[in-house]
Parts: C-alpha cells; structure tokens; sequence
C-alpha cells in the first residue's frame, strides 16, 4: 500500500513538472510567434498615418518572413507612387500658376481695350450728337414753315428722318458697349402706366398706317395707374418690339397686349405689387428654329436683306439684357409664315400717389381702351 502511494505522488509530480514546462513553452512560443506580428502591425498602423518610411526586417519563421517581405514591397510601391503623385502635383501646380498668370495678362489687356472702347464711343458719342441735334433741330425748323416748296418739305422729312435713324444707330452701339462693360443699370422713376402706354401706342400706330397694317391694342382692366420703374428702359424694349413687328410684317395685323395681375404680400403695410405681362403678337414673316436660336445675339439679323438694312441687329439684343436686368427674360414663339409673338413678365410696385389723380371715367376709358382694327382703304 505504501508502494502505491509512492507511484501515485511521482505521477503527480512528473504531471505538475509537465503541466509548468508546457506552460512555459507555450509562453515563450506565443511570444515569438506574437512579436513579429506586432511589429508588422505596427508598421502598418504607421502607413495608416502616413508615415510611410517603414522597413520590416525577415523573421526566422518562413511564414511570417514571406509576409514581412510583401509588406516591405507594398511600402516601397506606395513611397513610388505618392512621389510620382507629388511630382505631378508640382507641376500641375506649375502650370495652373503659369496659365492663371496668362489669364490675367490677358484679362487686364481686355479690360484696358474694353476702357479705350468706351472712351472712344463716349466721345464719338458727343461728337456725332452735336451736329446730329443742330440738323435735327434745322430739319424741325424747315417742316414748321410756312409756304415752304412742296419738295423742299419732302427734302427736310427725310432729313429729319434720317437723322432720326443715325442718332437711333448711335444710340444702340452706346448701349451695347454700356452692356459689355456692364455698366447699364435701371433707374426707376415713379410714372403713370396708361398715359406711358397710350405713348407708345401712339408712336408705332403711326407706322403701321404707314404699311396699312391692322394694329390692335388691348390693356387689362386691372391695370395699375401709376407704377416705378425705369420708364426709359420699358420704352425702349417696347417700341423695338412693337417696331420689329410691324418691320416684319407685310398684311395682316400686329397686336399688342398688356395684362396685369396683383401679388400677395406678406403684410398688409407692404407696398403693392404687380405681375405684369407685355406681349407683342405679329402676323409676319416668322422665324425657323434656327432663326430663333441666333435672333438675341448681338448684329444678328433675319428675314430678306432688304429688311436688314433698316437696323443693325442691336435692338433685341439690348432687349434681352435690359428685360434680365428687370429680372425677367424675353421670350419667343414664331412659325414661318404665320407671324411670332414676343412676352415677358415683369414684377412691379404700385405707385398709390397717381391713383387719386386719375379717377375720373374718361381717363379710365382713354388709358384702357381697346382699339379695334379698322381696314385701310
């Protein structure tokens, strides 16, 4: 009995003798096999924050020593390609410096032409208006005077008339150069709406007699009395509208239509607005598509030549960017054949101080009236 304890204490020595040699076999195993692996982590953690001189050295186990080796070659393919990257980037960055450079040699050079352009036009502007006014003033002259010879009254119209033309001409080339330089700005005034429009109805009814043309006129009823606004700028895109379209057309009729429509606004206090609508409608010539896309640049005209040479090609041009700058845009509708028809929508306030002075009905009646076409014999 004593024997077999004896062999069962040995047997638990020899267990406990194993159990602490594996134990610290194993220790030291994982951290052999550990310590590499933690090193190539760090490294990669290093790459991860951009520090991407990193070199791991072989290990004694082939495993890892492979895969130390491949980690090596994928830093050194990075270290190539962000250098390759860098050098690209010095000289993009080289050249974006030497084009903006050029870029701005040339939009300075552009700028100082664009200023000699203005100041010339400015003062062939003064020198071409002064004798402009004086034989425009001596042609008005020679047509309000009495037993004037029937040919010498023919002679001062078209003097006047062409002298009308001339200084129209002057004008559109000035305002065009005010819109490349972007210095034409809007200038609003305060003006009665219906007394501006009966204006401009009375201004081009002339010269759709003249061409024995239908010309139609119709106001909405909700019409604002007084409105502000740059009333310059509203005459000028209306008559070179209304003037194109009788230009344009041969027979038939040219109508022109304003419609109004009031705005809410937020407060009762707030100066009353108005959404109103310009529309000029013609039975002319018309345009094709591609017409329509070329008929707003600048000197761009269509239609047979003998029309072209009535203008310059300025007018709907300038007339588009006067409309922008009342934040609208001009638009157009046309078939060929059967006529166009041109509109924008413009957003104004209401002048309440002209309301009361314009109460009365014939007022009402003469600033909306409708004028039906009559036919010309």
């Amino acid at each position: 009995m004593g024997q077999i304890n004896a062999n069962t204490q040995t047997t638990i020595l020899l267990c406990l003798g194993a159990l602490a040699v594996a134990t610290i076999v194993g220790i030291y195993t994982s951290r052999w096999i550990t310590r590499p692996i933690r090193r190539l982590s760090q490294a990669t953690e290093s790459i991860a924050a951009g520090n991407l001189d990193q070199q791991v050295e072989g290990f004694r186990i082939n495993e890892l020593d492979g895969l130390a080796h491949a980690f090596n070659r994928m830093a050194q393919q990075l270290r190539d390609s962000f250098t390759a990257l860098q050098q690209s980037n010095e000289v993009l960055e080289s050249r974006v410096e030497e084009r903006t450079a050029e870029l701005k040699q040339a939009k300075e050079a552009a700028d100082r032409a664009n200023k000699a352009k203005s100041e010339f036009l400015a003062n062939m502007s003064h020198e071409l208006r002064t004798p402009l006014n004086g034989i425009l003033g001596y042609a008005q002259i020679l047509q309000r005077t009495k037993n004037l010879p029937e040919v010498a009254r023919k002679g001062a119209n078209v003097m006047h008339q062409c002298g009308a033309h001339l200084l129209m001409l002057i004008n559109d080339v000035l305002d065009l150069a005010k819109i490349e330089a972007r210095k034409m700005e809007l200038n609003p005034t305060e003006f009665h709406l219906p007394a501006f429009l009966n204006g401009v109805v009375e201004i081009c009814r002339i010269r759709a007699e003249q061409k024995r043309l239908c010309f139609d006129y119709q106001f909405d009823s909700q019409l604002p009395i007084g409105i502000r606004a740059d009333e310059k700028r509203l005459r000028q895109v209306l008559l070179n509208l209304i003037g194109n379209a009788i230009k344009f057309t041969d027979q038939g009729s040219v109508r022109f239509v304003v419609k109004a429509q009031p705005i809410e606004t937020s407060t009762a206090t707030a100066q009353p607005m108005y959404r109103l609508r310009f529309q000029i409608e013609d039975t002319g010539v018309g345009m094709t598509p591609d017409q329509l896309g070329k008929i707003f640049l600048p000197f761009e005209q269509v239609g047979a030549a003998q029309r072209q040479t009535e203008g310059t090609g300025l007018g709907l041009a300038i007339s588009q960017n006067i409309v922008a700058l009342m934040n609208s845009t001009l638009e157009v509708q046309s078939q060929p054949n059967q006529g166009s028809t041109f509109w924008f929508d413009v957003e104004m306030p209401m002048v309440q101080s002209w309301a009361d002075a314009a109460r009365s009905a014939h007022r009402h009646r003469e600033a909306f009236g409708h004028s039906g076409c009559k036919a010309l014999d």
